[in-house]
């Protein structure tokens, strides 16, 4: 039942990360199709990914502790 509790957490970050890199996207569409446009989007959705994996590893070290 452990691996439960995981669920809605897990549920948030997909969803976290799917409409961050939705924003991304439409804001790497308005600057037009240029490289930089993509670099930027692809750029920012691996930092949130990183950020979200940092933002586990921590609650799961430390349950207590609230963001």
């Amino acid at each position: 039942m452990k691996n439960m509790s995981f669920l809605p957490q897990w549920l948030r970050v997909f969803f976290g990360l799917a409409t961050l890199n939705m924003i991304c996207f439409m804001v790497a569409w308005s600057m037009g199709k240029t490289g930089m446009g993509s670099i930027w989007s692809v750029t920012s959705f691996g930092a949130a990914a990183i950020k979200w994996s940092l933002v586990l590893y921590y609650q799961n070290q430390s349950p207590k502790a609230s963001l």
